[in-house]
């Protein structure tokens, strides 16, 4: 006996599993794509757990329920569920989708296979009795051949898991989950009434003046809009001086946000027929450099982490060891971190730029004051 339900591999939003995870599910569907083209406009940098920069979207945990249906099971109900594969059964043959946690270290093809204990969500999407697989959609680990050294980073993918394999994976991951949310268990479906979500092209224009200009308010912010540059560049300073820890993450979601942007103002501009006289070559100024130069930026600083790792300048608990600023290897180290920062400079007034008059147009366009 063998089902599978359809997902999406979608390309644009992917670094952070609490959004590409539900992404995946509506985008097969493309009466959600007014929706997605309305959300994800705002950006914020924060500070994590581990002491690392961050930046991610201001959209809260579970905002999708707007247009899905979510059934939460607690870490405390979790525990009385039964059998994880049997409830895996039960939630598939009723069109769910089960988003849950499991520690990496029990699954192949991850970067933490054997090698240490890492909890992170997991879609399961289907399964095969006969072959004892279920199938689903994780991050695995990708190697970037456009990079020297073979650096790469985790990518979303489908997967094949063995029953057994997914069975140790959940039981134990529990012994490791230390949240940040209390729900453990996630149940995702579409609701039936999606064709019925109206792009409101005025919210759209408000959140891309609130980020250009960098307006607003998140609870955990450091930064908001604009101003997250700012921050990443004060924390590749504190980098030279040991103080600060970031990784290729805050720069790869820089890259994912131009591109989401670019195709929401792609659809704003075709969905009410804007005057391409005007609009057509500014598009076309944010694709050839804001996009591009976005993953220029992403590619210099995953390079320069790369290097930074495979000389050691990270123990094994992440942390930065003492950079010796008067060698010959502290001295170019310190080079590049000076030029990535000339890089987010340059680039910061580039994209201010071409996105205000951007919005400029379409608030004449709306008549927005």
């Amino acid at each position: 006996m063998k089902k599978i339900l359809d997902f999406s591999l979608q390309d644009d939003i992917k670094i952070y599993t609490h959004h590409s995870i539900p992404l995946s599910v509506l985008s097969i569907d493309k009466n959600y794509i007014p929706w997605l083209n309305e959300h994800f406009v705002q950006l914020y940098s924060y500070i994590d757990r581990e002491g690392v920069f961050r930046i991610d979207y201001t959209e809260y945990y579970r905002h999708y329920r707007e247009v899905m249906d979510v059934i939460e099971i607690s870490y405390e109900k979790a525990a009385s569920i039964g059998t994880i594969i049997d409830f895996v059964f039960n939630a598939i043959n009723r069109n769910l989708y089960v988003n849950l946690i499991v520690d990496e270290y029990y699954l192949k093809n991850k970067g933490a296979f054997k090698q240490f204990h890492y909890v992170r969500q997991l879609l399961i999407n289907g399964y095969d009795k006969n072959g004892s697989i279920f199938y689903g959609m994780g991050y695995t680990k990708y190697v970037d051949t456009s990079l020297k050294g073979g650096s790469g980073y985790d990518k979303l993918a489908q997967e094949e898991i063995s029953f057994s394999d997914l069975k140790i994976a959940y039981d134990e991951g529990r012994n490791y989950y230390k949240g940040p949310l209390p729900q453990y268990l996630l149940l995702l479906g579409r609701k039936s009434n999606a064709h019925d979500y109206l792009f409101n092209a005025g919210r759209f224009i408000n959140r891309l003046d609130g980020y250009i200009n960098s307006k607003g308010f998140h609870e955990y912010q450091l930064a908001i809009g604009q101003n997250v540059y700012a921050d990443l560049a004060e924390h590749i300073t504190g980098m030279i001086y040991n103080l600060d820890k970031v990784d290729s993450r805050a720069f790869f979601i820089l890259h994912e946000h131009k591109k989401r942007l670019a195709k929401s103002i792609d659809f704003i501009s075709e969905k009410y027929n804007l005057s391409m006289n005007t609009m057509g070559p500014l598009l076309a100024a944010y694709n050839s450099i804001i996009v591009k130069k976005a993953q220029m930026l992403f590619y210099q600083f995953l390079r320069y982490e790369y290097k930074a790792f495979k000389t050691r300048d990270y123990d094994d608990d992440g942390k930065l060891l003492p950079l010796d600023r008067e060698s010959k290897e502290g001295k170019a180290k310190i080079n590049d971190l000076n030029k990535i920062m000339e890089s987010i400079k340059k680039y910061t007034s580039q994209e201010k730029s071409i996105t205000l008059a951007i919005v400029n147009e379409l608030k004449q366009h709306f008549k927005i004051i």
